[in-house]
């Protein structure tokens, strides 16, 4: 099979044939068909598969090491979309902009994140900040003032995605930036929720 991909590339394999070569180099030794086309059955599709949780992958049987190998190329395809996006091309001006440009990752299973996207005048995207796990937007008023101000914003919305606070914590925490922004005439347009099948904003919730 990897001399077949070698002379002709890969678009006249099947689903499980593509999934069976990544298997075997992280099971050797072992004819991985029947496991390809046992997974393919479990989960539906390679999409479904490569963004199962871990759990869901154990619960299959998989080791650690298996799972992380299935994530790679969903991991490797979302970073090479997100690098071969132009910005300054994307406009969020209402929800469904918003969806469209989160896309996968509004996908389940669903993973808690938190992100800043910066505006221009137009609601033109110019950056996205994503938060790590554990930075509070409270803890990091200068540090977005100084990345809105080094793209020349005018605006940003706050993006929760599966948030593990309640919508009145968030709401407090993008009012305490609101008003540390003030004073550099940038604009919070909203806070935005995203969870599985649900989403709120804040704005239209009055809760900002």
């Amino acid at each position: 099979m990897r001399q077949r991909i070698i002379e002709h590339g890969t678009a006249n394999l099947a689903d499980y044939e593509l999934l069976e070569m990544l298997l075997f180099y992280v099971i050797p030794r072992r004819d991985t068909k029947p496991l390809a086309k046992e997974l393919l059955q479990k989960f539906g599709s390679l999409t479904a598969l490569s963004q199962a949780s871990d759990t869901m992958l154990r619960d299959a049987g998989l080791t650690q090491r298996v799972a992380a190998v299935l994530k790679i190329p969903y991991l490797v395809a979302r970073a090479l979309a997100e690098e071969h996006t132009e910005l300054s091309q994307i406009q969020l001006k209402n929800m469904t902009m918003l969806k469209r440009y989160f896309g996968s990752r509004l996908h389940e299973p669903i993973e808690e994140e938190t992100s800043l996207l910066y505006l221009d005048g137009r609601n033109n995207l110019l950056k996205e900040e994503r938060l790590t796990r554990h930075q509070k937007i409270s803890a990091s008023h200068r540090l977005i003032a100084t990345q809105l101000l080094d793209v020349q914003a005018t605006a940003f919305i706050v993006v929760h995605i599966a948030p593990s606070h309640s919508a009145a914590v968030l709401a407090q925490e993008a009012r305490g930036l609101a008003m540390a922004l003030k004073p550099l005439s940038i604009t919070m347009h909203d806070v935005i929720l995203f969870g599985a099948g649900w989403v709120s904003s804040l704005n239209k919730e009055r809760l900002l």
